[in-house]
């Protein structure tokens, strides 16, 4: 799974939709914002973790 900019996707534990905002591979990290119920904030998640999470089916791509 290519992580890139604009992706968005969504998961099998969060109900809300993720947006990727950045990709800082050095760092390890991926600046999303997430919106859940018309709320959105920004966090910065691991970028392994969250490849992990597309290969392992936790995470996918959000239908349009």
């Amino acid at each position: 799974m290519d992580i890139t900019i604009c992706l968005k996707f969504t998961g099998t534990h969060f109900k809300g939709d993720v947006l990727v905002n950045g990709i800082n591979q050095e760092k390890n990290e991926l600046d999303v914002t997430c919106t859940l119920n018309g709320h959105s904030w920004n966090e910065v998640w691991n970028l392994q973790h969250t490849i992990w999470g597309f290969d392992d089916g936790e995470y996918f791509l959000k239908p349009e």
